[in-house]
C-alpha cells in the first residue's frame, strides 16, 4: 500500500513543482519586465518573487525528500518479509540490486540536480533583485 503511495506522491509533486515553478518566473519575468510602471510595487515584487520561489522550491525538496524516505522504508520492509520468506531474488531484492540508467545516477540524484540548479536560480533573481 504505502508503495503505491510513494509513486502517486512522486508524481503529483514533479508536476506541482513544474507548474509553481513557471508560474512564478512568468511572475517575475512580468515584474521585471514593467519594473517602472509599477514603481514601489515592481521593486517588491521583483524581490518578493524570487523569494517565494526559494521558499517553494525548499518546500518541494523537503517533500521529495520525504517520499524518498517513503520509498527505502517500504523497500527495506519488503526485503525483510521476502527473507522471512525466504526468497533472496524477490522484487524488493531486485529493486534494490538495479543498475543506474546508463551506469551514471539514479531519478532521485537527477530530481536533486535539477531542484539545486532551480534553487540557484531563484538565488541569483532575488540577489539581482536585490542590488537593482
Amino acid at each position: 500500500m504505502r508503495g503505491g503511495i510513494y509513486v502517486s506522491i512522486r508524481f503529483a509533486i514533479l508536476p506541482l513543482a513544474v507548474t509553481t515553478e513557471s508560474l512564478l518566473l512568468a511572475a517575475y519575468r512580468y515584474a521585471a519586465m514593467s519594473f517602472v510602471e509599477f514603481g514601489p510595487a515592481g521593486e517588491i515584487a521583483v524581490v518578493a518573487v524570487p523569494l517565494f520561489g526559494l521558499l517553494l522550491t525548499y518546500a518541494i525538496m523537503i517533500m521529495e525528500w520525504r517520499t524518498k524516505l517513503l520509498r527505502h522504508e517500504c523497500l527495506e520492509r519488503g526485503i525483510v518479509l521476502e527473507v522471512a520468506l525466504s526468497n533472496d531474488q524477490g522484487l524488493f531484492h531486485r529493486i534494490r540490486l538495479a543498475p543506474k540508467p546508463l551506469g551514471v545516477a539514479t531519478q532521485t540524484m537527477t530530481i536533486r540536480v535539477m531542484y539545486i540548479v532551480v534553487y540557484l536560480t531563484w538565488l541569483i533573481l532575488a540577489v539581482v533583485g536585490i542590488l537593482t
